[in-house]
This record gives structure tokens, C-alpha cells and sequence, in this order.
């Protein structure tokens, strides 16, 4: 398996957060979550210089329960007033883990052979949460879109 490990600065995002359940991911509406984002892309002042983010972040409970919160994240120059609706993101400025993976094939199975690749290779990553990279040209319609599995990696 490919992988690439590089630099990341800080970066700030905007985005929505859903509550989601790997025993009926298929339930989850991910998908409309980034159309609602990219509704309000004016308002929230989007940097389209850098990446967006699905943030998958885990809590103690993840491995019994199943349910994580899944972010859809776009980096922003500035944060909106409305604190309610929005979630804020900080990325710190480390070192990160990211494997390319078409697309098409992104959803539990491809996760669980990247966890399977990361722990048999000893690459030690943050468990607590991983993200989808997606790439400034990425076109979900397209079928060879290439988007990365992304881990922030443990100094």
C-alpha cells in the first residue's frame, strides 16, 4: 500500500457535524452534509488555497457503540458569528500520514484495510480520529477521483 508522509501547517476550518453509526453508515446522509456546507461557501468565507476535510473523530465509547462524529470541513480565512449552527476545527501543525484511495472505493472496508496496513507497519498514528483529504481539483463525478485517508501522526 502507498502512502505519503509530510508537513501540515495550522489550519483553521468551518463546517457541519453529523452523528453517525458504522452499523447503518449506508443511512447517513455524508453526502448531502457537504452539499448543505457548499450552500453557504460565501457567507463562510472559504479558502479554496487548501484542502476540505470529512473529520471522523472517536470517543471512548466508538469501539462498543459504533457512533462517531463525522465533520464536513472546509478551511475558512475567517469564522462566522453564528457559533450554534457551525463547527470550528484547528489542525495542529504536525507531521501526517495520507494513503490515495479512488473515490469510489472510500467507506468502512477501505478504512479497515488502511487501520489493518497502519498497525501491521507499526506506523504510529493518533487513533483518536483520522480524516478524508480532499485534493483542490477532486470532482466526486469523476471516476478516477483520487482522495487520501489522512492520520495525524503520533512525534
Amino acid at each position: 500500500m502507498k502512502y505519503e508522509i509530510f508537513e501540515r501547517p495550522e489550519i483553521h476550518y468551518i463546517g457541519l457535524k453529523l452523528e453517525v453509526n458504522l452499523n447503518s453508515i449506508e443511512k447517513s446522509n455524508i453526502g448531502g452534509l457537504w452539499s448543505d456546507l457548499f450552500k453557504e461557501e460565501d457567507q463562510l468565507n472559504i479558502d479554496r488555497s487548501s484542502e476540505c476535510i470529512g473529520l471522523e473523530k472517536y470517543n471512548d465509547d466508538t469501539m462498543k457503540t459504533g457512533i462517531f462524529d463525522y465533520y464536513a470541513l472546509a478551511p475558512s480565512t475567517k469564522m462566522t458569528d453564528d457559533e450554534g449552527y457551525y463547527s470550528y476545527v484547528t489542525l495542529p501543525a504536525s507531521k501526517y500520514v495520507k494513503f490515495p484511495v479512488n473515490f469510489k472505493e472510500l467507506g468502512p472496508k477501505k478504512f479497515q484495510e488502511v487501520y489493518k496496513y497502519i498497525k501491521e507497519n507499526k506506523i504510529n498514528v493518533d487513533y483518536s480520529f483520522d480524516m478524508e483529504l480532499y485534493p483542490l481539483d477532486f470532482n466526486p463525478e469523476d471516476e478516477n477521483a483520487e482522495m487520501f485517508i489522512m492520520f495525524k501522526l503520533n512525534e
